[in-house]
Parts: C-alpha cells; sequence; structure tokens
C-alpha cells in the first residue's frame, strides 16, 4: 500500500494539479530509466526486508519490536531497509518526472522516516533490547548500505 500512496497516488495527485493532466511530462529517457531502476530496488528492498521480519515471527506491520532484534541478512547491511526502500519508491517519480513540484514527496518520505517514525522506533528497539540495539547500531548505518559483509 505504501508504494501505491508513495509512487503512483501522491505523484498522480501533484501532476494532475500542475498540469491538468494525469499524463506526466517524462524527463529524457535515461532518467526515466533510472527512475524505474530506483524503483525496482526500492520494491525489492521492502519485499526482501518483509520476508526475513516474516520469516523471523515479526508483522512487517508492527509499531512496535519483535521478539528478537534482526542483525543478518539486509539487515546486516542497514539499519532499516523497509524505510529506505520506500524512500527510494518515493524518490522514482522524482527522477523520472520532470516536474519540480514532485520532488515534495520523497522529501516527505525522507522527513517521516528520518525525523518522526525512525527516532521512535529506536526508542523501541533500545528498551527492548538494551546493549544489543546499541552495539548493532554502532556497527550497521542507517541509510547507506554497507557493501563489504
Amino acid at each position: 500500500m505504501a508504494v501505491v500512496i508513495w509512487v503512483v497516488f501522491l505523484p498522480g495527485m501533484l501532476v494532475n494539479n500542475r498540469t491538468g493532466s494525469w499524463t506526466p511530462p517524462w524527463r529524457p529517457w535515461f532518467l526515466v530509466v533510472l527512475g524505474a531502476a530506483t524503483l525496482a530496488v526500492g520494491c525489492w528492498l521492502i519485499w526482501r526486508a518483509a520476508v526475513q521480519l516474516q520469516d523471523a515471527g515479526i508483522s512487517p506491520f508492527a509499531a512496535h519490536p519483535g521478539p528478537v532484534l534482526l542483525t543478518d541478512g539486509l539487515y546486516a547491511r542497514v539499519r532499516n531497509p523497509m524505510d529506505l526502500g520506500t524512500t527510494l519508491t518515493a524518490l522514482a517519480p522524482a527522477v523520472a518526472v520532470d516536474l519540480s513540484v514532485v520532488w515534495i514527496v520523497p522529501f516527505a518520505a525522507f522527513v517521516y522516516y528520518a525525523m518522526g517514525r525512525g527516532p521512535l522506533e529506536h526508542s523501541y528497539l533500545h528498551e527492548a533490547f538494551g546493549e544489543q540495539w546499541e552495539d548493532y547500531r554502532a556497527a550497521v548505518p542507517l541509510w547507506t548500505p554497507l557493501w563489504t559483509r
């Protein structure tokens, strides 16, 4: 559902509001391809993270931590791959569509995850896992994946 909101609904409303049409003014083809690749990577991150959470017995939609702290797979490379994936899916239309107002969508996603939901989740994880969470937090970056693990 988040993908539909961030990639279709919000950019579509902005395009329609600015141009009077639901057909977006596309950027050059290589930026459209880059936007599609950004969307694909974002969706893959969301999907893989959700599968990994479910395999560990954690709901991907839970507001609070599950019974275990995931530190392997995608979670060994970036602390919250679902937030990163959702932000990338929000970025995709801004890369592909030639309308500056569409940039508000990835900006809003980043602000929501970096300044709203992220700090709240971190406090929940600290409460639930204490020292284990702090060690993990020190070792794994929040937004920029580790490539050498």
